[in-house]
């Protein structure tokens, strides 16, 4: 859905040289230089009809239709941006299929009913006997806001390309890694908070297995104080009585 102009002829260098003759003065060089330029220098850009400048643009540069070839790049089937979808990785977040270390995922994930349609698009994607998983339903979604966005738009002069799709993969894909990055840094703040309540829990275990300690010392102690002092208030009463019986 976006052209593709090539400015130029046909053909490619090749390696091709140019034969410069020692007797060429310097404007037959300059002529020489400029044709193999012309012929061999390809120059190739791309344009969106969704810009709001393209028209203007186009008017503007004659060349583009005099000088240039220009191919324009059809809509992409839904097979094709599916794949495309799933072999950027835009949806590869740790949700099925594979995981970062390589090592093959549980599926985990159970489509649910009345979706089949729209699962319809990953089929190609899927090996024999393999399930889908929740990146593929993923991709599957993606690719089902993509043709809807363009169903909405059809009546209005909004313009939706194979680009458009690519920037909402792109966009998902950074939505995504913020949201896991987030979700991440308030696992570690509370993983952080768990481990510091944890640490005072057992400094307060430490603290009452001393306390308990010293209460039973203090116990012991005042239990010989209390021992002690009814020894000598038997010994005062004893002198008392002898002082009298004298």
């Amino acid at each position: 859905e976006s052209p593709s102009a090539a400015a130029g002829g046909g053909g490619s260098t090749g390696g091709a040289t140019v034969a410069f003759d020692a007797s060429d003065n310097d404007e037959e060089l300059f002529r020489k230089f400029t044709r193999k330029v012309q012929r061999h220098l390809h120059v190739v850009f791309t344009m969106n009809p969704a810009t709001a400048d393209f028209k203007n643009r186009s008017t503007t540069s004659p060349a583009l239709y005099n000088r240039c070839v220009v191919d324009w790049f059809g809509t992409w089937s839904d097979t094709a941006l599916a794949q495309v979808g799933f072999e950027l990785g835009a949806v590869d977040t740790d949700l099925g299929g594979e995981s970062e270390d390589g090592v093959d995922a549980p599926p985990g994930y159970e489509a649910p009913r009345g979706s089949g349609d729209v699962l319809a698009v990953v089929d190609t994607l899927l090996e024999p006997g393999e399930a889908i998983t929740l990146r593929h339903a993923l991709t599957a979604a993606l690719v089902a806001v993509h043709k809807h966005a363009k169903e909405v738009a059809g009546g209005s002069s909004r313009y939706l390309s194979p680009r458009d799709y690519l920037e909402l993969l792109r966009s998902f894909s950074r939505i995504a890694r913020e949201k896991r990055a987030s979700l991440e840094e308030q696992a570690m703040h509370i993983g952080q908070g768990l481990d510091k309540l944890e640490e005072a829990a057992r400094s307060v275990a430490d603290l009452q297995a001393s306390m308990q300690k010293k209460a039973a010392e203090l116990e012991r102690q005042d239990a010989a104080a209390n021992e002690k002092l009814q020894q000598m208030v038997a010994q005062q009463n004893e002198a008392e009585q002898r002082k009298a019986e004298a």
